[in-house]
């Protein structure tokens, strides 16, 4: 991950399933996953029936947009990072190019995309995403994070990794995926 990489999609398939048995009617909005067609794979093989991806939210980012929000990430944080350097940084955007988009652009020719703008400011960007969470599930969906903490997660994590605790991120610069668990 210091290196730009992604986590290896069994490690992060295999937490989503933890949390998925917890609770197997709950949707879920999952951070910058599924991130390749690796992920995809694995998800399918190990996780089988009890998945069923419904949508990609998709918060379209430019390169500049991310790279100005991590130069700022990295410029005030206390704690200097190894994947706050700038060759990791645009390695990173790279290998979502790379990897990353070929997922983006098979949930669109499914009909599975849903695409917003990330070059706005992370409260225009979570008000979208709200809007459209509140739009497409129907009542099932449920604020984990208030627009502050949005805030502050898009400045702590602007092309955020794959989060395999599953926790609702509304904000990632990369992309999202929302997972609805089958009954």
């Amino acid at each position: 991950m210091n290196s730009g990489k992604l986590v290896s999609s069994d490690i992060t398939v295999n937490l989503l399933k933890n949390r998925l048995l917890e609770d197997p009617k709950a949707f879920y909005l999952l951070d910058g996953f599924p991130r390749n067609k690796e992920n995809m794979d694995v998800l399918k093989k190990i996780c089988k029936n009890l998945v069923n991806i419904v949508e990609l939210i998709y918060i379209e980012t430019s390169d500049e947009t991310m790279m100005e929000r991590l130069t700022k990430r990295a410029g005030e944080a206390e704690v200097k990072r190894e994947d706050d350097k700038e060759d990791v940084q645009k390695n990173r955007i790279e290998v979502f190019k790379k990897e990353s988009l070929p997922v983006v652009e098979m949930m669109e020719k499914k009909k599975l995309l849903c695409r917003l703008d990330g070059n706005k400011t992370a409260e225009e960007v979570y008000e979208q995403c709200d809007q459209h969470m509140k739009e497409k599930c129907m009542g099932k969906y449920k604020v984990h994070e208030k627009p502050a903490e949005v805030e502050a997660h898009a400045e702590a994590h602007p092309n955020a990794e794959a989060h395999p605790n599953a926790e609702a991120h509304p904000n990632a610069e990369a992309h999202q995926a929302e997972v609805e668990a089958a009954a």
